[in-house]
C-alpha cells in the first residue's frame, strides 16, 4: 500500500457544493489569497470609517437641536409664568418639548447606527489581524481543553492559537458550546454512516452557502463584538421574572378599564382647567395622587422586570438584533431552513422585549418616573405588557436559543471556509470500512509555509513513520487528524482532495504526569493506551488511530519490546493507525507483516548543515540529527 494512491474520480453533492466556494475556480496561490482577503476587509473598514464620519456629524446636529428646543421650552414656560398669564405660552411650550422629544428619538436612533458601525468596523479589523496570523482576538475556547478527550488534546483543538481559537466567531454561548461539542465528539454520534455521511454532506452545503453571505457574517458576528451573548442566563433571568410572580392583576381587563379611564379623566382635568371651568389645582393633586397609586401597585414587579434586565441589559440587546437578522435572511440550504423554522414566531417575540427594555430605559430618569407616568401610567402599562409578552412567548424561548446556536455555529464555519480560499470540501463516503485518501495535505495552522502531502491509510493497516527530530512527523500527524476533524464536522479541509469515511478518532501524542494524584508519566501512558484500547472495542465503527511515541517513558529495549506487543494486539483490532517513533526496530514490523504494516518517513540531508524538505516517503529514516546539532553545539 502505497502512500500516493490516487482518490478516484467520483463527484458526490459535496465535491458539487465544493464548487460553489468563493475563488473556487480560480488558480492562485496563498499570498494571492492573502491580498484578496485583505483589500476586501480593508474595503469593509473603509466604509465604516466613511459612514460613521457621517453618522457623527448628524448627532452634532441633533444634540444642538436637542438643547435649543429644550431651552425654548423653559423660555416659554417662564414667560407664562413671569411676564404674561396666558395660557397660549404653555401650549407653545408643550409644542416645542414634543419636538425636543423627536429630535431626541432620532438622536437615539443615530447613536444605535453609530454602535453598529463601529462594531463592523471591529469585524473588519479583527479579521485583517486573524490574516496576519494574531488570533488574539478570537475566543480561544480554553475552557472545552479536556486532556482525557479522545483527540482535542493532542490535537490542539482548544486554547491559545487552537482550532478553535481559529474558527469560532461566534457571537452566543450557545453557538460557542455548539462549535466545541461539533470539534470534540468526532465519531461519536450514534447513526448509521450513511445517515452520518448524509448530515455531513448537508452540513457542508450550510456551511458553502454561509461563506458566500458575505455581508450578513459580517453584520451577524459585529454583534457579538461587545463580548459573547449568554443566551442561557438570558431566558434564565426572563424565567426568573416570571418566577417571582409579576402582578397578575395588570393583565386584566377591568385593570386595563380602570388605566383608560384614569388617563383620560386626568386628560380632561387639565383641559377644563385650561378653560378656567375647574381649580387649576385639581390635575395637579390627581396627577400626584395617580402617581403614587400607580407607582405603589407596580413597584415590586417592575423592580424583578429592572433586576433581570439591568444584568443583562446589553446581552438582550445584542440578542434581540441576532433573532431579527436571522428571521430577515433568505436561507436556500435544508440544514439552514430548518434551523430557521425553529425561529417562527421569534421575530415578535423579540420586537415585543424590545419595546419592553426601551420602557424600562425611559422609566431610568425623572421624566419617565414622574412624567410619563402622570400622563400615561407607563409603570402600570409596562408590567401589563410584560405579563402579556410572557404568556405567549418565555415558554418557546429555549427552542429558539438552540436554533440561534446551531446557525451561530454555521457563521463561524462559513467564515473559515471564506477566509480560506484554498481549502477543499472533502468527499465523506458511507463505507462501513475505514476509507482515508488525501492528496497535498497540509496542517491548516501552517498557512503559505505548509509542504503538502499525499497520503493514504487502508482499514486495518498500521504506518509506521520514522524521521529525525524536526523532521515534521509530529506536524504530519497532527495534519492527518486536524483535517479529519474539519472533514467530520462539513467544513473544507486543507488539502487539494480528500475522500474519508466515517470512522471514529483517537490520539496519544501528548501524555502528561499528574503528580497531584500520584500519577507518574509512565503511569500517565498505560491509563491512556488503556482508554485507547477500551475506547476501540466500545464501538461497532472503525478507529482511526494517531500516535506519536509509544511508551515513551520507560528504557529503549522495553519501549521496543512493549510497543510491538501493542501494535500487535491492535492490528486484530478494527482499527488502523499512523504510529511516529524514533525507534527504527519497531520498522522490522513491515518485514513480518507487510500486508498491515507499512515504512513511511521523513528524511534529512546532512552536509554542513540539516535539510528539511518535510517530504513523508515509504521507507525508513536513515539519517539522525541529534548527534550532529549537538556537535555543532559543542564546537566539534
Amino acid at each position: 500500500m502505497t502512500g500516493k494512491e490516487t482518490i478516484g474520480d467520483n463527484h458526490s453533492a459535496a465535491e458539487s457544493t465544493a464548487d460553489t466556494h468563493i475563488n473556487s475556480g480560480m488558480e492562485e496561490n496563498n499570498h494571492d489569497s492573502k491580498e484578496r482577503l485583505d483589500a476586501y476587509y480593508s474595503s469593509c473598514l473603509s466604509a465604516a470609517e466613511a459612514q460613521l464620519k457621517e453618522l457623527g456629524e448628524r448627532g452634532r446636529m441633533l444634540v444642538t437641536a436637542e438643547i435649543l428646543l429644550f431651552l425654548a421650552a423653559a423660555s416659554f414656560v417662564a414667560v407664562r409664568i413671569f411676564i404674561y398669564s396666558s395660557q397660549w405660552w404653555l401650549w407653545a411650550a408643550a409644542a416645542v418639548f414634543a419636538l425636543y422629544l423627536v429630535a431626541r428619538h432620532f438622536d437615539v436612533v443615530n447613536d444605535r447606527l453609530k454602535e453598529r458601525l463601529q462594531s463592523l468596523r471591529k469585524v473588519a479589523e479583527d479579521e485583517k489581524k486573524g490574516l496576519d496570523g494574531d488570533f488574539s482576538v478570537f475566543d480561544d475556547g480554553a475552557r472545552y481543553a479536556d486532556m482525557h478527550n479522545e483527540y482535542t488534546f493532542d490535537l490542539d483543538v482548544f486554547g491559545r492559537d487552537s482550532l478553535f481559537n481559529r474558527i469560532s466567531r461566534c457571537v452566543t454561548t450557545g453557538g460557542a458550546d455548539e462549535l466545541a461539542r461539533q470539534l470534540s465528539s468526532v465519531g461519536k454520534a450514534g447513526m448509521p454512516p450513511a445517515e452520518l455521511s448524509a448530515n455531513i454532506s448537508m452540513r457542508q452545503q450550510a456551511v458553502a452557502e454561509m461563506a458566500g453571505k458575505c455581508d450578513f457574517r459580517q453584520r451577524f458576528i459585529s454583534l457579538g463584538t461587545g463580548g459573547l451573548i449568554p443566551t442561557v442566563r438570558i431566558v434564565d433571568a426572563l424565567e426568573s421574572v416570571s418566577a417571582m410572580n409579576v402582578s397578575s392583576r395588570a393583565a386584566g381587563t377591568a385593570a386595563l378599564a380602570a388605566a383608560v379611564a384614569a388617563i383620560a379623566a386626568f386628560w380632561l382635568s387639565v383641559v377644563c382647567a385650561v378653560a378656567g371651568i375647574v381649580p387649576g389645582m385639581l390635575p395637579v393633586w390627581w396627577a400626584l395622587i395617580q402617581l403614587v397609586v400607580v407607582i405603589g401597585l407596580n413597584r415590586r414587579s417592575l423592580a424583578a422586570m429592572q433586576k433581570a434586565v439591568e444584568t443583562l441589559h446589553d446581552g438582550i440587546r445584542a440578542y434581540i438584533g441576532v433573532i431579527e437578522l436571522l428571521t430577515s435572511e433568505t436561507f436556500t440550504n435544508k440544514f439552514t431552513l430548518s434551523q430557521q423554522e425553529k425561529l417562527r414566531g421569534a421575530e415578535d417575540c423579540v420586537r415585543g422585549l424590545d419595546k419592553l427594555i426601551d420602557g424600562l430605559d425611559r422609566r431610568n430618569s425623572f421624566l419617565g418616573i414622574v412624567l410619563f407616568n402622570v400622563f400615561g401610567l407607563t409603570d402600570f402599562f409596562l408590567v401589563r405588557h410584560f405579563m402579556q409578552w410572557e404568556d405567549k412567548y418565555l415558554k418557546a424561548m429555549r427552542t429558539w436559543a438552540g436554533a440561534v446556536s446551531s446557525i451561530d455555529e454555521l457563521v463561524s464555519e462559513g467564515t473559515m471556509m471564506f477566509n480560506h480560499p484554498a481549502a477543499k470540501m472533502p468527499v465523506v463516503t458511507d463505507d462501513a470500512k475505514l476509507v482515508y485518501q488525501a492528496r497535498e495535505l497540509w496542517h491548516p495552522f501552517l498557512g503559505s509555509s505548509a509542504r503538502k502531502n499525499d497520503f493514504t491509510i487502508a482499514d486495518r493497516s498500521y504506518y509506521i513513520v520514522t524521521g529525525a527530530n524536526m523532521a515534521g512527523k509530529s506536524t504530519f500527524l497532527r495534519a492527518l487528524g486536524v483535517n479529519y476533524v474539519l472533514a467530520m464536522t462539513g467544513m473544507p479541509v486543507f488539502a487539494a482532495q480528500m475522500r474519508v469515511s466515517c470512522v471514529r478518532l483517537f490520539s496519544s501524542m501528548r501524555t502528561q504526569d499528574d503528580l497531584t494524584h500520584g500519577i507518574s508519566y509512565f503511569n500517565a501512558e498505560l491509563l491512556r493506551l488503556k482508554q485507547l484500547i477500551d475506547y476501540v472495542d466500545s464501538g461497532s465503527r472503525p478507529t482511526l488511530l494517531i500516535l506519536d511515541e509509544i511508551l515513551k517513558g520507560t528504557n529503549s529495549q522495553d519501549k521496543l519490546n512493549g510497543s510491538r506487543m501493542f501494535l500487535k494486539a491492535m492490528s486484530e483490532k478494527n482499527a488502523a493507525g499512523v504510529i511516529a517513533t524514533h525507534d527504527l526496530e519497531l520498522s522490522k514490523m513491515a518485514d513480518e507483516n507487510p500486508e498491515q504494516f507499512h515504512n513511511y518517513c521523513f528524511e534529512i540531508k546532512i552536509g554542513e548543515n540539516v535539510t528539511y524538505d518535510y517530504r513523508i516517503t515509504p521507507g525508513v529514516a536513515r539519517n539522525q540529527n541529534a548527534t550532529f546539532l549537538l556537535g555543532k553545539l559543542l564546537g566539534k
